[in-house]
């Protein structure tokens, strides 16, 4: 008796979610082609950052892209190894910027990282909520407490979405790397 609201209801949900999904593309201006284009430059950046391991230890990095510009984020040992790891996403031909965060320093907690996925959550509310702010044409990346905003927007989006995380709490910093449409 109660099962054929829940399965109308997650029909429901379903096809919102889906949606959502296609107008993240329209909103974003990005073709489909340049999506995966970013995900094919993830999987090839993470591919060449294993081949080191037999020669360094890579430590904990994390690779973000966004339009063919790449993030590298995370705890390595020395500033070698940071190098190293630039060097070899750098030999991605179809890369057009490389933005090296990666810290000198042991790994990150558990409880940091747990506070990271808090805070990017947040700003991503934020960027929601805010007015004249289309959320999804942003990629929010947060580590160690720095917010890093990835997108294609505008100055005014961007700094209307700046001013509305900058009293998101845990987020220590924010870094814009941003490409600008106008």
């Amino acid at each position: 008796m109660f099962a054929k609201p829940n399965v109308v209801s997650l029909v429901l949900v379903l096809t919102f979610i889906s949606s959502c999904n296609s107008f993240k593309n329209i909103a974003t201006s990005r073709t489909p082609g340049a999506v995966i284009d970013d995900g094919f430059i993830q999987r090839i950046a993470h591919r060449q950052i294993r081949r080191l391991e037999s020669e360094i230890n890579p430590g904990n990095i994390s690779v973000h892209c966004f339009n063919r510009s790449v993030l590298l984020t995370g705890q390595v040992e020395s500033p070698a190894t940071a190098e190293l790891v630039e060097s070899a996403v750098r030999k991605i031909r179809v890369v057009k910027h490389i933005h090296n965060e990666i810290t000198v320093s042991g790994p990150t907690s558990l409880t940091v990282r747990a506070s990271d996925t808090l805070i990017a959550t947040k700003v991503r509310s934020k960027l929601l909520a805010t007015q004249n702010v289309h959320v999804s044409r942003f990629k929010v990346v947060t580590n160690n407490g720095v917010v890093f905003l990835m997108g294609l927007v505008s100055r005014d989006e961007a700094n209307r979405a700046v001013n509305s995380i900058r009293t998101v709490f845990g987020a220590q910093k924010i870094v814009k790397i941003l490409e600008y449409i106008d």
